[in-house]
């Protein structure tokens, strides 16, 4: 099934189809100005991406920064993003010294610790402005550090398969990691425990994680089989969906915003063994209809206003998005063999307004805003600060409070915050219904 047929006509920006990106040839001063040229047409307002650049070089498309950073990458490896607390994110990645660094508003940091030169980390937003990096170290175990420190910290005692790399999500308080062990087997570390699914995952193929329904402590998994074929492990469902995918390539998983229920689910972006790029979930299914390069991998992120975004690496050679938001090529050229990260990006919404009603003895209060918030904003109703209703918001704009009591003293304090537990919080409003 093409699923272009799904979506809105492809936003393809061909008028600048003509810009030259000889980007190995030429200084760090122009490809950058190259790329922040083509792709804010194309960059997503939601989410940002982190990919290596032809350069060899770091490189960011999103709301805050798009461009090439000072952080010189490993060749053949990848960078991860994530949002952290505030509408924030970070990247980390191998540097070309072989130390993990960390890309955040400062610009890239060593964090000194050596990993295995064929692979790459994984980065996790935590409560607050922290985050959590797994990665593959120069002797072959999984590690985990962060800021704040959160769980067990460093050497694992987790022996993986070289150039595999682990993935890592915000789990309860802590974290979870799925990581291909030196067996060949898909194992779990971390809030669950330390255990061996005894599933056997592709050689050469590296899992990817996302927690879930945060209420129970749900997960799951996506990894390529032994059999060649997609599969999933977690709270939700441990299966073989039957897709079969390129050899040497790994699945990417992101959970959705809640349904009518409360119940977050799962979509998965990956690349066939008709290599093309494929997506699996409540969202859409199917063959997207674009060819990727050999031996890499797309990333997937739900979006705050509903739908998904993939970033991936076409068979161009170009860094390409696809999916609900925007779809079309960047026309920008990646280090070969490498994948980007995709993140949403969760911004607090702005320009809270509202209006007073008043129905017999009651009153309605009608609230509006202004931002990219999506259909699953929250807001929260209180009386002198004591007692809370939330309420789930259905439109992007506005919603509204019915059958408040008409009494002065009554007073209602109002913010807004994501679905995605993150407290990505508006200023609060003050409102006092008269008499």
């Amino acid at each position: 099934m093409n699923l272009r047929s799904r979506f809105a006509a492809p936003v393809i920006f061909t008028a600048l189809a003509t810009v030259s990106l000889a980007c190995s040839e030429t200084s760090d001063l122009t490809f950058e100005h190259e790329l922040a040229t083509v792709e804010q047409a194309l960059s997503p307002s939601t989410s940002a991406v982190a990919y290596q650049a032809k350069s060899g070089r770091l490189a960011e498309s999103g709301p805050d920064y798009t461009g090439t950073t000072s952080g010189v990458m490993m060749p053949g490896t990848s960078p991860s993003i994530a949002e952290v607390n505030g509408g924030t994110y970070r990247d980390a990645f191998q540097g070309k010294d072989g130390f993990l660094w960390v890309n955040g508003p400062g610009g890239p940091v060593n964090q000194w610790y050596g990993l295995d030169q064929q692979s790459s980390p994984s980065i996790a937003g935590m409560t607050g402005s922290g985050y959590q990096v797994a990665f593959q170290a120069n002797t072959h175990e999984l590690w985990v550090i962060g800021t704040p420190a959160v769980g067990a910290q460093g050497p694992q005692g987790l022996a993986m398969s070289p150039g595999t790399n682990p993935s890592i999500a915000k789990l309860g308080s802590t974290w979870e990691v799925a990581l291909r062990h030196s067996n060949g087997n898909l194992w779990l570390t971390g809030n669950t425990g330390t255990f061996d699914t005894g599933y056997p995952m592709a050689p050469n193929t590296s899992p990817s994680i996302v927690s879930l329904n945060a209420s129970y402590n749900g997960f799951e998994v996506a990894y390529q089989g032994a059999n060649g074929n997609l599969w999933v492990y977690g709270t939700e469902s441990i299966r073989d969906t039957g897709y079969g995918m390129a050899p040497n390539t790994s699945p990417s998983i992101a959970a959705t915003p809640p349904d009518s229920y409360g119940i977050e689910r799962y979509q998965i972006a990956f690349q066939a063994n008709t290599n093309h790029l494929f997506v699996a979930g409540p969202l859409a299914e199917g063959d997207v209809g674009f060819g990727m390069a050999p031996n890499t991998s797309p990333s997937i992120a739900a979006l705050p206003g509903g739908g998904w975004e993939a970033a991936f690496q076409a068979n161009t050679g170009h860094y390409w998005l696809a999916g609900s938001q925007v779809t079309g090529d960047t026309n920008v050229l990646m280090a070969a063999g490498t994948s980007p990260s995709i993140t949403p990006v969760f911004r607090a919404p702005t320009g809270l307004k509202y209006t007073l009603q008043y129905i017999g003895s009651g009153v309605s209060l009608n609230l509006s805003w202004t931002g990219a918030l999506g259909a699953n904003v929250y807001f929260a109703d209180q009386y002198d600060n004591v007692s809370a209703t939330t309420r789930n918001v259905a439109t992007n704009t506005q919603t509204t409070f019915s059958n408040l009591a008409r009494n002065w003293q009554y007073h209602y304090r109002v913010t807004a915050h994501y679905w995605n537990g993150f407290e990505v919080t508006s200023s609060p409003l003050d409102v006092r219904t008269p008499k």
